[in-house]
């Protein structure tokens, strides 16, 4: 997923950090409103 929003020129802040619930990356949407996405500790 964040391969393809960074190859259509989205800017994209992926956490260096790895929490006990996941990991997780920020970017905004076209009006600036924030969207944090999030990717759950597999297992």
């Amino acid at each position: 997923m964040l391969a393809r929003l960074e190859s259509k020129g989205v800017q994209v802040k992926i956490d260096s950090e790895t929490y006990p619930n996941g990991r997780f990356a920020r970017l905004r949407d076209p009006e600036g409103n924030p969207i944090e996405l999030w990717e759950p500790v597999s297992g």
